[in-house]
């Protein structure tokens, strides 16, 4: 019986464990701006236009792709722009 149990259990989170990572929400990951998709890179830079990026991160939002770069302003100060992997303006501030 409890042999059953056990194997019973194993079998259940062998057939759950992928369906939860799936669903799992990645950590954001530190990238390199020479990393990321040209049309990423290229938007991030015409946002940030003189302004220095400091640091890109890749996301995954709702199943997408998403970069996030902190800029520091040449006078000082800070903002983010999020852009996803096409290139497409998806925040500044």
């Amino acid at each position: 019986m409890r042999s059953r149990w056990v194997l019973l259990t194993s079998v259940a989170l062998a057939v759950s464990a992928p369906l939860f990572a799936a669903h799992q929400v990645r950590a954001e990951d530190k990238v390199s701006l020479e990393t990321i998709p040209k049309a990423a890179r290229d938007a991030i830079m015409a946002q940030a236009g003189a302004d220095k990026v400091t640091k890109v991160e890749e996301k995954q939002e709702k199943g997408a792709t998403v970069y996030e770069a902190k800029v520091e302003k040449a006078k000082g100060g800070s903002y983010e722009i999020k852009v996803d992997a096409a290139g497409k303006l998806l925040k500044k501030d």
